[in-house]
């Protein structure tokens, strides 16, 4: 790996958000060594927050589009199983990418200073 890493802007929030104790507190873990290479579990937690967030953000969304687009409540109903779907699967994408990215960026830094990969 290249020892002149330099985070982009959105990585060095993440760094900035996981090098904060009391965000290491809401996952309900001790804050780990900056050189400890993670698994995936110590951010399930942010996977759930992104999850419902983006399950709420893209439900209100996709409501006010079937609104303002003329759809009437008998409409909704029947595609309700389709648009839940629909919004679950770009939720629960959207919400990997997320975690996947803190994950990466801690693990990036960890590596460059030296840490070691964890037993799978």
């Amino acid at each position: 790996m290249n020892d002149a890493w330099n985070p982009s802007s959105m990585e060095s929030k993440c760094l900035q958000q996981l090098d904060a104790t009391d965000n290491w507190r809401m996952l309900n873990r001790e804050r780990p060594l900056e050189n400890e290479v993670l698994s995936w579990k110590p951010f399930y937690r942010i996977f759930g927050f992104n999850f419902v967030l983006f399950l709420l953000v893209l439900s209100v969304l996709l409501s006010l589009i079937a609104v303002s687009s003329g759809f009437d409540a008998r409409d909704l109903r029947e595609n309700i199983i389709t648009a839940s779907a629909t919004v679950g699967g770009i939720a629960c994408a959207m919400s990997l990418y997320v975690t996947s990215l803190y994950r990466r960026v801690w693990n990036r830094r960890a590596k460059l200073l030296g840490g070691l990969f964890p037993e799978e």
